[in-house]
């Protein structure tokens, strides 16, 4: 403690010595700039006042170059008789003048009435010459350095030196005892009521202000002193607890009173700083806590009167730094010698560093609703931070001594003590922000530091024995800030920007509730009710406040907290509790984000967000968010719990499902529904993957069934609002390929249908061909472009998929190559579907579809080996493989005829032709293949050497094929495929010549020559017939 009173003195003194003259240099400087400016602003006001005189006086001369001088007339009075009847006579000689001067400058000082012009003008008059302003003379420094040293510092550091001189007087009279201690009171008494008495006197004359108010603030601090020496050193009887307090009570009233008197703020602050050393200089090394906080009390009391009389309020601020700094002293020596830690005396300090932020916030409001009379509210506002901060520094101070206690277990064990004087201070932060909202940042501060303290708490005492006041805890954390938040909005209107801060805090407070999640063996059903009082909280803070960002947030902790919960699930127990938890809470924030967002809407007039503007507005993202963010823990409780019945989960996914439908048709955004059925989808195809069995397939058909049937039935039940929505009814219809993937799945697990199963695709053909007879009954709503495009989307759609299931008939009856063949049969169809309804989808999915089938068989050197070869040449899976698709893209390229041929600069109908001839020409190679490849094997050889029938048979099948372009391309004269039929002969022609000569037996060569010059010339033959006729055309 002493160490720290000489901080604080040397402190002070530095302050005295080292502040007043950088204060004085400062003023100095900034007077020599003002007087500059002032001399400055006189000369631009004599230029100004010369500029003005000088105008008129140049306008009355004449020109230059007829200047003469007139003698002015004798005085007499001018008439407007006298101007009519006599004009007067003027002799005048004329005199050639040097050139004119200037006329000179005069200051003119007031302004001469223009008089009415006259009918014979006179001479004209030059103004009298009128004396100039006489400069104004820079004032003279009110303060020097020498005043300043003389007057003011010296005696400022005169009564410090006289205030240490006397108590470290007393000190030493006391370690030696030269003294009597009743002298020395006595003593004491005298020299600082007679310091006193000697300032009031000379208080008088106004020429020894300065002087008098520095023995008079030393004498206040020599009582002080004295005071507390008779009562902690002496024990005097006269000087009891009651007694001393009504003493010191009286010393610091008269120096308060003293300092407003007198207008001095040095009384004042000597004094606060006498009354906050005393304690430090006459220690007495025995613990009285109520003696010192109580003292403290008085001084920062007296501060606030003081400061509220004379407007000094910076006092408060010096005074709450004081009462710091004591506070700060007091715990470090007295906390753990005097064991607070271990009984209850813990009391003591938790009162102590709750009451003064507590009382400078009282500070605040009594100086606010005092000063509102007399001064404007602005200066208020900005005189109210000085307690403020001042509050907000020992709440700080507080809070780091909340975390102190958390070292001790008689403390930490006691949830009452600690996280009441937790809660306590932040009521107190509170206070003082309802008292002054621009400090409003500090509830941020404040919940973050609690929050990290309930946080540390948790996880070093939490047990099932402490589980329920830590609930509390948790829940009166998010109940004093979100409620504090509800308070100030609801009875402070115009501080609702600055109370922004609070509506956050409820959702922080959730992730509290994570702490007992982690530290219990098992997770207690008291969590989410808490939770669910938390959120309720935010929601009614957004209720008033309209802001539906919080609730988003606490939306995603909840979920957040669910999922964590979800792995401390054990695998094997029932599902029901988890998915009534995560249902439950879906349901509450799906009906706060409808009601939220009608109140939004009806705040902007009623208007309702249409399209796109659902996703970019919180109106709609909160009920969107509710409904299908759960699918994520829906999803991943199926990967964790053991799910044999998916009723249970699909149960919550479907009413999750019927929400986003809901939504769907109030916001008129089509994308939710295609959102709610992917996210349905994904979590039976989860379930089907991991925990599917055919011991029950009829619960998961009736399942697969019952969704399909939801999304393919709710256009036509709403079909009114999506009479110019296109989107709806494409969900409609792929509804039944998702949905079908899955019964198909089931159905192929079945053993009694592995030979039936045709009738799968076949069945559901059914349900879109339905659809589809509905809509071409169904009045077409409109005859502009929209409508027509939402119908031919209904009938591209429910047509196309329909073609889809029935072109998978075959392929999946028979089991052969079905992906590639059902690609290539339905996109055929959907080009020829397109010529009955030209909605392009369907041309786009059709090419798409063959592209991807002649990619599959073309480019695919794996696709030799998917079947085992038969011992029947020519007639085997290839022909129907290659040919089937082949067939198909002949089929589309017909259909696609001009002008439904062009796709941009792409001419779909040579593409396809293309196709066809590229998958039949490799089809006629691995015929060849086929056939010579030995007995036995199980796949094809595809090697070229060897045996010399085989090159010869491909040299002339190239040949034929070739030719067959030719004639093709003559027919339908179709310059590809003549380009085509030359480019393969040159090419059958190159092999013949430089393979075929130098590696097949003369037999084989001879056939192979004489085969292919006979094709080729026929080729020629053709040629030369097509040119002619073309000719003779010509």
């Amino acid at each position: 403690m002493e160490i720290l009173g000489i901080l604080l003195g040397l402190g002070l003194l530095f302050y005295l010595l080292a502040g007043p003259g950088i204060a004085w240099y400062l003023a100095s400087e900034a007077r020599k700039e003002s007087q500059g400016l002032k001399e400055k602003v006189n000369q631009l006001r004599a230029e100004v006042e010369r500029l003005k005189a000088d105008l008129p006086s140049r306008s009355s001369l004449p020109p230059i170059q007829e200047e003469v001088f007139i003698a002015p007339p004798p005085p007499q009075v001018v008439t407007q008789a006298t101007v009519r009847d006599e004009p007067p006579v003027i002799h005048q000689e004329p005199t050639i003048l040097p050139p004119a001067l200037p006329p000179p400058v005069f200051e003119r000082i007031a302004e001469t009435p223009v008089l009415p012009p006259l009918e014979a003008a006179g001479p004209p008059k030059i103004p009298a010459p009128k004396p100039m302003r006489r400069p104004v003379k820079a004032a003279r420094p009110e303060i020097s350095l020498e005043q300043f040293l003389g007057v003011k510092l010296f005696a400022w550091i005169g009564g410090l030196a006289l205030f240490l001189g006397i108590v470290f007087f007393v000190k030493y009279a006391f370690e030696r005892n030269l003294i009597s201690p009743a002298l020395r009171t006595g003593i004491g008494f005298l020299i600082g009521g007679g310091l006193v008495v000697t300032g009031i006197i000379m208080r008088r004359s106004k020429d020894y202000a300065v002087l008098a108010q520095t023995l008079a603030a030393t004498g206040v601090l020599i009582l002080y002193g004295v005071t507390y020496a008779a009562h902690a050193l002496y024990h005097f009887p006269a000087f009891g607890t009651l007694s001393t307090f009504v003493y010191m009570s009286l010393i610091t009233t008269g120096a308060f009173v003293l300092s407003v008197r007198m207008e001095a703020p040095v009384i004042a602050v000597l004094g606060m700083a006498g009354g906050f050393l005393t304690p430090i200089f006459v220690n007495t090394g025995v613990d009285n806590p109520l003696g010192l906080f109580g003292y403290l009390l008085l001084i920062d009391l007296g501060l606030m009167a003081v400061a509220k009389k004379r407007g000094w309020y910076y006092l408060i601020a010096c005074g709450a730094a004081g009462t710091l700094l004591l506070e700060a002293g007091w715990f470090m020596e007295w906390f753990w010698k005097g064991e607070y830690h271990l009984s209850a005396k813990i009391w003591i300090p938790v009162t102590v560093h709750v009451f003064f932020p507590a009382l400078f916030a009282g500070a605040t409001w009594w100086l606010q609703a005092r000063s509102r009379d007399t001064v404007s509210s602005a200066k208020t506002e900005s005189f109210s931070l000085y307690p403020a901060y001042g509050g907000l520094a020992l709440a700080a101070w507080s809070f780091i001594v909340a975390f102190l206690f958390l070292e001790h277990d008689y403390i930490t064990s006691r949830p009452v003590v600690l996280n009441g004087f937790l809660f306590a201070l932040n009521a107190a932060v509170l206070l003082q922000i309802w008292v002054q909202p621009r400090v409003a940042m500090a509830q941020w501060l404040a919940a973050l530091l609690s929050f990290v303290h309930l946080a540390v708490w948790s996880s070093l005492r939490l047990t099932e024995a402490t589980l329920m006041a830590a609930l509390l805890s948790y829940l009166v954390f998010g109940l004093m800030h979100t409620g504090f938040a509800l308070l100030a909005m609801r009875k402070r209107p115009e501080t609702m920007q600055a109370q922004q801060h609070g509506i956050w805090l409820g959702p922080v407070a959730v992730l509290l509730v994570l702490g007992p999640m982690f530290a219990l063996p098992e997770v207690p059903w008291l969590i989410w009710p808490t939770v669910l009082l938390l959120n309720l909280m935010t929601i009614a803070v957004a209720g008033v406040t309209l802001a539906l960002a919080p609730v988003l947030l606490a939306l995603c902790v909840t979920l957040l907290a669910v999922g964590f919960w979800l792995f401390r699930l054990d695998p094997l127990a029932g599902p029901w509790s988890f998915l009534l938890t995560l249902g439950g809470f879906a349901l509450v924030f799906a009906a706060a984000g409808a009601v939220l967002s009608a109140r939004v809407r009806l705040r902007k007039g009623g208007e309702k967000p249409r399209g796109s503007e659902w996703l970019t507005s919180l109106e709609g993202q909160l009920p969107m968010a509710s409904a299908s963010l759960p699918f994520i823990l829906l999803i991943i409780a199926t990967y964790r719990l053991n799910l044999v019945n998916p009723t249970p989960v699909f149960s919550l996914g479907l009413l999750l499902c019927l929400g986003l439908l809901v939504l769907m048709r109030l916001s008129r955004l089509p994308a939710l529904g295609m959102a709610a059925l992917v996210c349905m989808w994904l979590l039976e195809y989860v379930w089907m993957d991991l925990h599917y069995t055919a011991e029950q397939p009829w619960v998961a058909l009736g399942w697969f069934l019952g969704v399909a049937s939801l999304f393919a039935g709710y256009p036509f039940l709403w079909r009114s609002r999506f009479q110019e929505v296109a989107l709806p009814w494409v969900i409609s219809a792929i509804t039944w390929l998702l949905q079908g993937f899955l019964i198909y799945k089931v159905c192929d697990s079945l053993p009694r249908m592995k030979e039936q199963m045709g009738w799968v695709p076949a069945l559901l053909a059914l349900p879109p061909l339905v659809s589809l007879s509905v809509v071409l009954k169904m009045p077409l709503a409109g005859e502009n472009a929209i409508h027509r495009l939402v119908r031919n989307t209904q009938l591209a759609w429910f047509g196309g998929v329909a073609l889809a299931f029935i072109t998978l008939i075959f392929p999946i009856q028979f089991n052969e190559q079905w992906i590639t063949l059902g690609w290539a049969m339905e996109g055929a169809a959907l080009c020829w579907l397109y010529t009955r309804v030209p909605h392009d989808g369907l041309r786009r999915v059709g090419v798409g579809l063959l592209t991807a089938t002649f990619i599959r068989l073309a480019l695919n050197p794996a696709v030799l080996s998917y079947q085992e070869r038969s011992e029947t040449p020519i007639w085997n899976w290839f022909l129907y493989a290659y040919g089937t698709a082949a067939l198909a893209m002949f089929a589309a390229a017909w259909w696609l005829a001009p002008p439904r041929d062009r796709m941009g600069e792409v001419n779909l109908r040579g593409l396809l032709w293309s196709y066809g001839g590229i998958l039949l020409f490799l089809l006629v190679n691995i015929q060849i293949a086929d056939y010579f490849t030995p007995a036995g094997e199980a796949f094809i050889s595809t090697q070229w050497g060897g045996d010399f029938a085989r090159s010869m048979t491909f040299s002339i099948a190239w040949a034929l094929f070739a030719l067959g372009l030719l004639v093709i391309g003559f027919r339908v004269d179709a310059k590809g495929a003549r380009y085509a039929g030359i480019a393969l002969m040159g090419v059958t022609l190159m092999k013949l010549f430089f393979h075929d000569l130098a590696n097949i037996e003369s037999i084989y060569r001879i056939g192979a020559l004489i085969v292919v010059a006979i094709i080729a010339l026929g080729a020629s033959f053709l040629y030369q017939r097509f040119y002619a006729r073309q000719e003779r055309d010509d």
